[in-house]
C-alpha cells in the first residue's frame, strides 16, 4: 500500500517536471495522482492555481471543475490546516467557497452559489468581518437575480456593515448602489433615488473612476424609471466618457445599451434604435461578443416604428445569443417580445407559443415579474380573439 502511494507521488513529480504547460487533462491527472499519493495539499494547490487562472480568464466551466474537485478532496482530508508548508494549504476553507459560490454564480447555478457561500458562512470565524462581507454581497447580487428583493437587500445590510467595520469605504459604496437597484425594482424610485445619490458622492470622495462611472449608470437607470429621461442621458453619457478613458470597451456597451433604452422610453425610437447600433459596432470593433440585449433593443425600435420585418431579424440574432443552459432569463425576455412581435402581426398561435415558452423559462428560474408579463400578454390575445372569458382567466392568474 505504501508503494503505491510512493508510486502515485513519483509519478506526479515527474508528470509536473514533464509538462510546462499542462492541458486542464494534464492538471487534473497529476492532481489526482498527488491525492492518490497521500499528498492532499500539493493537489490543491494545483488545482486552485488552475481554477484562479480560469476564472480570471473567464473559463468558467473549467474554474468550476478545478473548485468542485478540491471541495471533494476538502471533505475528505478534514484534517489539513492552514498555513505556508508543504503539507498545508495557503487558505482558509471559507475562501474556497466563496470562490466557488462566485464561479456558480457567474454560471446562473443559483442554487448551487447559494449552498457554497452559505458554507463558506459557516465555515468562518463569526468575528471574520472579510468573508462575512464578501459572502453577504454575493448572496444579495443572487437574490437580487432571481427577483427575491427583500433577501437581497438584507444581504445587502448585513454585508455593508460589515465593510463599514472593516473601514473599507469601496465594497461599502458599491453595496450602497446596489441597494438602490434593489429598491428601483420593488417600485420604490425615491428611495433608489435617494440610495444611488448617497452612493455617488461617496465615490467622487474616493476619486475612482471606475466606481463613479459605475454609480453614474445605475443613476442613469434610475432616471430613466422616474421618467426623466434628459437627466438619465446626462449620467450615462458622464458614466460612458469614463469608462472609455480606462479602457472598458465592455462597458461602453452597456451605456450605449442603457441609453439605448432611456430614448426608447421616452418615445424618441430613432435615437434609440441609433444607440443600440453603437452597441453592436462598438462590440464588433473591439472584438466584443454582443449579448442578446442590443439587438433585442434594435429589435424594439423598429417594431415600434412597425418595421416589423427588420425587427424579426434583430430577435432572430438575439435570440442566437442566448442559447445556453446558463441564460434562460436571457431567453425568456426574447421569447416574450418575440411573441409581441408575433401579436402585432395578429398571428394568434405564434404570439401563444412564444408567452408559454417566456412562462415555462421563468418558472424554471424564479422570473415572477416576466412569468406575470407573459401571463398579461396572454389576455390581450384572448382580447384580441374575442373571447373574454379567457381574458378574464388570463388576468387572473397574473
Amino acid at each position: 500500500f505504501g508503494d503505491a502511494e510512493d508510486a502515485h507521488r513519483a509519478l506526479a513529480e515527474v508528470m509536473q517536471k514533464y509538462y510546462t504547460t499542462p492541458t486542464h487533462e494534464n492538471i487534473k491527472t497529476i492532481a489526482e495522482h498527488w491525492r492518490r499519493g497521500a499528498r492532499p495539499a500539493h493537489a490543491i494547490r494545483l488545482l486552485y492555481d488552475a481554477g484562479e487562472a480560469s476564472y480570471q480568464s473567464l473559463d468558467l466551466d473549467a474554474a468550476r471543475e478545478y473548485f468542485l474537485r478540491i471541495q471533494k478532496i476538502l471533505d475528505v482530508a478534514t484534517d489539513l490546516r492552514t498555513g505556508s508548508d508543504e503539507h498545508s494549504i495557503p487558505f482558509a476553507r471559507p475562501h474556497i467557497w466563496l470562490r466557488l459560490g462566485e464561479i456558480h454564480g457567474a454560471l446562473n447555478e443559483h442554487g448551487a452559489a447559494e449552498d457554497a457561500l452559505n458554507r463558506a458562512l459557516a465555515d468562518a470565524n463569526s468575528e471574520d468581518r472579510e468573508i462575512g462581507g464578501r459572502a453577504h454581497k454575493l448572496l444579495g447580487d443572487l437574490a437580487a437575480t432571481q427577483e427575491r428583493y427583500n433577501d437581497a437587500l438584507r444581504h445587502y445590510e448585513v454585508g455593508r456593515n460589515a465593510f463599514r467595520e472593516l473601514g473599507e469605504a469601496r465594497p461599502f459604496v458599491a453595496i450602497t448602489g446596489e441597494m438602490g437597484q434593489c429598491a428601483l425594482m420593488q417600485g420604490r424610485p425615491s428611495l433608489a433615488e435617494d440610495l444611488t445619490s448617497q452612493a455617488l458622492q461617496m465615490a467622487a470622495k474616493l476619486q475612482d473612476d471606475s466606481l463613479v462611472a459605475r454609480i453614474n449608470r445605475l443613476m442613469g437607470q434610475v432616471l430613466t424609471r422616474r421618467a426623466r429621461f434628459m437627466e438619465a442621458a446626462d449620467y450615462l453619457l458622464t458614466s460612458m466618457s469614463l469608462f472609455e478613458s480606462i479602457g472598458r470597451g465592455y462597458d461602453v456597451i452597456e451605456c450605449l445599451t442603457e441609453l439605448g433604452h432611456a430614448y426608447f422610453a421616452s418615445g424618441e425610437y430613432a435615437s434609440s434604435r441609433e444607440h443600440f447600433t453603437q452597441a453592436v459596432a462598438v462590440s464588433s470593433s473591439l472584438y466584443i461578443s454582443t449579448t442578446h440585449e442590443p439587438h433585442l433593443g434594435i429589435a424594439r425600435a423598429l417594431a415600434a416604428g412597425e418595421n416589423l420585418d427588420q425587427a424579426e431579424a434583430h430577435l432572430a440574432a438575439a435570440l442566437a445569443r442566448t442559447g445556453t443552459a446558463r441564460e434562460l432569463n436571457r431567453l425568456a425576455e426574447v421569447h416574450l417580445y418575440s411573441g409581441d412581435l408575433h401579436l402585432a402581426r395578429r398571428d394568434h398561435t405564434g404570439a401563444v407559443e412564444h408567452y408559454e415558452r417566456t412562462i415555462e423559462l421563468s418558472k424554471q428560474i424564479g422570473l415572477t415579474r416576466q412569468w406575470i408579463n407573459a401571463l398579461i400578454r396572454l389576455a390581450y390575445v384572448e382580447l384580441d380573439r374575442g373571447n373574454e372569458p379567457a381574458v378574464y382567466a388570463r388576468f387572473g392568474e397574473a
